[in-house]
């Protein structure tokens, strides 16, 4: 091996081992961002709901009884508990499906292309499939489903030991590091909306909320982006003017909505804990991609340097 080539295969393990530690820090990092963010959003919540309940809705809320308002405070605090379990399965079902990604890749590698097999072989296999069709399937058999398939993850959060990480697994590319990344933030979107939506609801159960106002508005506002026409506000409600239909469609009827609408960016605003672990996961991705830029100018050079190896390997003069 030229020296050339032994620098090159110098390099690759050293990004090998820089996107190790690079994964190391996006997982810490993550989780300690993860549980102050759900610590911050259960605060925000009941902020949030306290504006909808004394300044968005007062008559409505007055109109409860003392053990109603109880009631509604138990159920919201309940909501609002379930947040850093649910931003905590965002980082490990993100890690779960990465690893199940590498493996499968890995599989594929590993497994013999049946292209390059001979034609003859092929064709006493398929005679021998349909001459002994149950050899090959069992339709009594029951369909197993893998976690992933029915949207179920067993994890033990009270045992860091059984966690998954993307560390242990020598696959580890920039490519899954940063959708792996992504996953986790889209995640994080899909819980703020899902904890918006469950309070909007709980609001409107017990009347504060209008009932002439459909479940699926409620949704929808709690989940979409704030629209250009939305009221400037307090931070994470969202209020609305909506469309509830006139005496005639010249002079259409608008009414006021109000909801809970979580926002990330307003969260981390709020909280310079949380700020500071997003300071810090950015300085990881700005890492990330240059790290992404190196290793696919190393694994293009790799590429060629093996291309021309295969190449003097299996070229004879006449």
């Amino acid at each position: 091996m030229s020296g050339a080539n032994e620098k090159l295969y110098r390099d690759l393990k050293r990004l090998d081992e820089e996107l190790s530690e690079l994964a190391k820090g996006f997982d810490r990092t993550y989780r300690d961002y993860l549980i102050t963010l759900g610590r911050a959003v259960r605060h925000q919540l009941v902020l949030a709901t306290y504006h909808l309940c004394t300044h968005g809705y007062p008559e409505a809320f007055l109109q409860l009884s003392f053990t109603g308002r109880q009631e509604l405070q138990q159920h919201l605090r309940n909501i609002a508990q379930q947040a850093e379990l649910l931003f905590l399965q965002c980082l490990y079902v993100s890690t779960l499906r990465s690893i199940e990604q590498l493996q499968s890749e890995e599989s594929e590698e590993d497994s013999p292309d049946e292209g390059e097999t001979d034609n003859d072989r092929n064709e006493v296999d398929r005679e021998e499939a349909e001459d002994n069709p149950s050899e090959d399937f069992d339709e009594e058999s029951p369909d197993f489903e893998t976690p992933e398939e029915t949207g179920l993850f067993v994890i033990d959060l009270a045992n860091p030991e059984t966690l998954p990480t993307l560390v242990q697994h020598h696959a580890l590319t920039p490519q899954l590091l940063d959708r792996w990344q992504e996953s986790i933030e889209d995640g994080i979107v899909e819980v703020l909306g899902q904890l918006s939506n469950q309070t909007n609801q709980l609001l409107q159960r017990f009347g504060i909320l209008p009932k002439k106002f459909p479940p699926a508005l409620l949704e929808a506002a709690s989940q979409a982006e704030a629209p250009s026409e939305a009221v400037s506000g307090p931070p994470n409600v969202l209020t609305l003017l909506v469309e509830t239909g006139g005496s005639s469609e010249s002079e259409p009827n608008l009414m006021k909505l109000m909801t809970v609408h979580l926002r990330l960016s307003e969260i981390e605003f709020a909280d310079s804990q949380l700020k500071g672990w997003r300071d810090r996961l950015r300085q990881l991705s700005a890492k990330l991609s240059s790290l992404k830029g190196e290793y696919q100018r190393k694994q293009r050079e790799r590429a060629i340097v093996e291309a021309e190896s295969a190449w003097r390997s299996s070229w004879f003069e006449d």
